[in-house]
């Protein structure tokens, strides 16, 4: 198992990219605000290198309380 640890200062603005994420997570992104921007792309960014995939491409669902899983 590997654990990725960020400060959320590190995190490059300009790569958290609204694009990347779904429709339903760029609605809770308004909602939420950069900091869920910035750790969706970085989840989505890390899972698509290790997988071999767009990060676009990827379907994230998340439980009720809205944690990706």
């Amino acid at each position: 198992m590997d654990y990725l640890c960020y400060k959320m200062s590190d995190l490059n603005t300009e790569a958290a990219d609204m694009n990347l994420l779904s429709p339903d997570e760029q609605r809770i992104a308004t909602q939420r605000g950069t900091p869920f921007i910035k750790t969706r792309v970085l989840l989505r960014q890390e899972l698509g290198r290790r997988l071999n995939c767009t990060p676009e491409s990827l379907i994230i669902h998340t439980s009720k309380h809205g944690k990706p899983y």
